[in-house]
């Protein structure tokens, strides 16, 4: 929930009280329609330093990595095969091979540096 405080007519400060998805709907408007931070504000009474955070946070989620469910396939183990090494491909294709006895630290390291 977001927090958005406006000067009222008395003098006070009156406050609402939004959510995550009004935010990202207000933010898409603003997107679709080409408004600048000033008129969205006009037009909902959100303040711009509220919506400019937003608008950040919302861009830096949707950045951050996301994790991937990884699958194992047993099939060369069972039947033998392979040499124990590690094999990684990406979702953006980027295939990664390590030994089996590669360090955690170095096999995290390269995954950080990959351009998913």
């Amino acid at each position: 929930m977001v927090t958005a405080a406006g000067a009222r007519d008395d003098g006070w400060m009156a406050y609402t009280t939004r959510t995550r998805a009004e935010m990202a709907r207000a933010l898409a408007r603003r997107d679709a329609r080409g408004l600048t931070y000033d008129e969205l504000s006009a037009e909902t009474g959100i303040p711009v330093s509220t919506l400019s955070y937003w608008q950040r946070k919302l861009r830096d989620e949707a950045e951050a990595p996301a994790f991937v469910e990884l699958e194992l396939e047993d099939d060369a183990a069972d039947a033998g095969e392979g040499d124990g090494a590690i094999e990684i491909t990406s979702p953006g294709g980027y295939r990664v091979r390590f030994d089996s006895g590669v360090a955690s630290e170095e096999l995290r390291r390269v995954l950080e540096a990959l351009p998913c």
